[in-house]
This record gives structure tokens, sequence and C-alpha cells, in this order.
């Protein structure tokens, strides 16, 4: 390099730090890279170019306008682990050096998703348990064994005797409430809730734990996505059906993930592949559904709590087609109070024989649906 083209790049790198914020990371890094720049053995369109490539470095290192910069200030400021912040910062380096904008908005993209989880972000469950026993007994009917073993649950935690709820495991017949009891327990809680079914999951590990980045339309794992959706570490998760999937595929079964995740050791420590980080579950209430507790593996039993719910009574089903079924029914349709019995108990004796709950709403629309064409 010739002298006026040494002395323009000093005087250059003189007024650099009026546009950057720090003026140590300035020396500490151009200044140093320039150094080796002059003092390398490229030759001289090469040193131009180099150094070319290292001033567009500094740039977007320092330049409070730029991108990059504004998500490195949002990294310092975030709860992550260091180990993460680490790497988020290897991954903006890069992106940097690409000049590849495909590599710069994808980086982009995948840094915001990071800092849109709630790390060690927790939402307080309600504390008064007659509140949470009211509002849970005026949606669900019955269920007071369970009702109470919840409370008792609840009572420990918040006074201190455990720290994490156990996961638990409503099984019995189809039809019997038990996803109702579920949601109408978030609703009691005030926490927030998802549900999924574990017959939808065709690849167990990749929808709990999610894909690599490397591959085309990677996706973060379902916990990870619940929890930036909730925007909390400790919903209530319910998921339906993990009987249902007990055979699986060469994918493996749902089962198998949550071996792990219901594991109060290990779930602290897991691996979604998207993020390539470990992420802490242990703090969600998690409540899973199932019809045959034979279909459930013994390991994965003994890590929740087994419930079983029992079918309805008759004189159960009889007070619940009457208020909560009617209730719900008789404000679509005009309908004579005369034939309300008439109309129950055909639909009474139709599930007698099904023994499902669930077809009670339906069997009692479609009686009346027949009785307003008849009488019209």
């Amino acid at each position: 390099m010739n002298k006026k083209t040494k002395l323009f790049t000093l005087i250059f790198f003189l007024l650099l730090p009026k546009t950057v914020n720090s003026y140590w990371a300035f020396i500490t890094t151009p200044f140093r890279l320039a150094r080796f720049v002059f003092s390398s053995t490229l030759s001289g369109g090469a040193n131009i170019y180099f150094l070319g490539q290292i001033i567009n470095f500094a740039y977007q290192k320092f330049n409070s306008s730029s991108p990059f910069y504004r998500l490195e200030q949002k990294i310092s400021l975030s709860k992550m682990p260091s180990s993460l912040k680490s790497e988020l910062y290897e991954e903006i380096k890069y992106a940097q050096l690409s000049h590849s904008e495909e590599r710069a908005g994808g980086t982009h993209a995948f840094i915001n998703q990071v800092l849109h989880f709630p790390w060690r972000k927790k939402k307080e469950p309600e504390a008064d348990l007659k509140k949470i026993y009211q509002r849970i007994d005026s949606k669900i009917f019955g269920m007071h064994k369970i009702k109470k073993l919840v409370l008792d649950l609840f009572f420990a935690y918040h006074e201190g005797r455990i720290k994490h709820i156990s996961p638990l495991c409503l099984y019995g017949p189809p039809g019997t409430g038990k996803t109702a009891f579920a949601v109408a327990l978030a609703k009691a809680l005030n926490l927030p809730y998802i549900i999924i079914s574990a017959t939808g999951a065709n690849d167990p590990d990749a929808f709990f734990r999610g894909s690599l980045r490397t591959y085309v339309g990677s996706a973060p794992g379902f916990f990870f996505s619940a929890f930036s959706q909730l925007q909390c570490i400790n919903p209530l998760i319910i998921i339906d059906e993990i009987d249902k999937q007990a055979v699986g595929n060469h994918r493996g079964t749902i089962q198998n993930v949550l071996l792990q995740a219901l594991d109060p050791v290990q779930n602290k420590r897991f691996r979604d592949y998207y993020l390539n980080h470990d992420i802490d579950i242990s703090n969600a209430f998690i409540i899973t559904t199932a019809n045959d507790i034979n279909l459930i593996s013994d390991p994965l039993q003994d890590r929740m709590l087994m419930v079983k719910v029992d079918e309805y009574s008759e004189k159960e089903r009889e007070i619940i087609a009457s208020t909560i079924i009617w209730n719900k029914i008789k404000g679509t349709y005009k309908i004579p109070p005369d034939v309300k019995k008439q109309f129950i108990q055909k639909a009474l004796l139709k599930t007698a024989e099904t023994r499902i709950f669930r077809s009670l709403k339906k069997i009692l629309t479609k009686k009346i649906n027949r009785w307003l064409r008849l009488n019209s």
C-alpha cells in the first residue's frame, strides 16, 4: 500500500468513532485488524479489499442504526443463559461476515424467536383454594375426589412443601369429562393453557424437540413454541389420548419423549434441536388423558399421578342432561317445557346403551330436530 492510501485509511479510522458508541470497542477490534492488514504480505488490491471488509464489519458491529447492533443490545439485556448469549453473538458475527442477505435474514428471524421466549417469566396461579374449588365446581359436575386431590396438590405447592406439581394422568371411558376438567382447572387457576392431541404427532421426537436449522422448513419444538405463545414457563399443558399412539412407528412413540419430559430430573435440561440448547420445562403443569391404562408403559406411569375417572351414574346423567346440557340446547330451539322430560328420558336410554356420555348432547339435538320437523 502506498503512503496516500495508508494516510486516507488512518484519517478514516480517526473519524469512525463519531459513528460508534464505544471508543474502546473501536480500538480493540477494527484498529488491530487494520494493523494486521498493514503488516501482512498480501498484494495491494487484496489488502484494500480486506480492509474494506473490516471497515464494513466495524460499521455493522458498532453502528447504533444497524439491525444486528440492536439485536446484540436486546441479547445483553435478556435473561437467557450466558452460554446461549455467546452462541447468538457468534451467529451474528458469521452473518455479518457472510454478506449474504439470506443468511442475515435467517439469523435475524432466529434470534427474534429466541428473544421472544419468556426466559424465567412465570405467572402466579390462584392461591385461594376456595375460589379454585368454586370455579371448578361451577363448570364440572361431580368428580369430587379429583377436585379434592387437586386442592391438596396446590396447597402443598403454595406452602412450599413441593417445588413442582406432579403431572396428572386422567384415565377412564370416553366422554367422562377428562379434558373438560383440565380446561376448567386451568381457568380456575388463572393459568394460560394449551391442548394437543397425541394422535396427531406422526414424528413425536421432531414434534416435541423441533428440527435442526440446517433442514428446510425447520421449526422449534412444541414446548419452546408453547411457552413463547403463552408467554410464561409455567402454563398448563393438556396432552390428550397418550394411549392412542402407543404402538408408534419407526420414528418412535410419544411416550418415549414424555419419559424425559415428565422426569423431574431430566426435564430441567430438555433439549430443543432448533434452538440447539437446553430449556427448562420443569415448571409446566402437565395433564394427560387416556382411555386404556394398559397401553401406557409402566415407566411412564411411574412419572405421573394416575387418577381414574369413573363413568357417571344414571342419576348423575339425568341431572346433567336436565340442567347443563338442556340449558345449552334450549337457547337454540324454541321448545315447549312440557316435552323436556320426554326428550331427556329417550336420550338417557340411548346413552345407557352406548355408555358414552359425550353423545348425550348429540342425541338430544337429533330428537329435538325431528320433533320440530314433525310438529311444524
